[in-house]
């Protein structure tokens, strides 16, 4: 499957975007049952490139993806307010 297509899973997560192959691969957005949305890069049916995540008690983080994990220089705002710009590596602030 190949262009860009919305999926709903039986779990209740969607996904809209570009697919390769049956993968997701190039700009889309996932919504996450729970409420959480990343929108984004997506390679190989991964979070990678740049992308926004935004989770279900309002935090948020807009930066850099590798492989599903922050990777890169980022902006996380949690919901309590605490705020980190700067460099992640695979998901850990550095």
């Amino acid at each position: 499957m190949n262009g860009k297509k919305l999926t709903k899973f039986d779990n209740g997560d969607e996904y809209y975007g570009d697919f390769l192959n049956g993968k997701k691969h190039g700009k889309g957005e996932y919504k996450w049952a729970s409420g959480n949305v990343y929108y984004g890069d997506w390679v190989d049916d991964n979070r990678t490139g740049k992308g926004q995540m935004k989770w279900n008690d309002g935090s948020l983080y807009d930066g850099d993806w590798l492989n599903d994990k922050r990777h890169g220089k980022g902006e996380y705002k949690s919901a309590n307010g605490e705020k980190y710009n700067g460099k992640w590596v695979l998901d850990e602030k550095m």
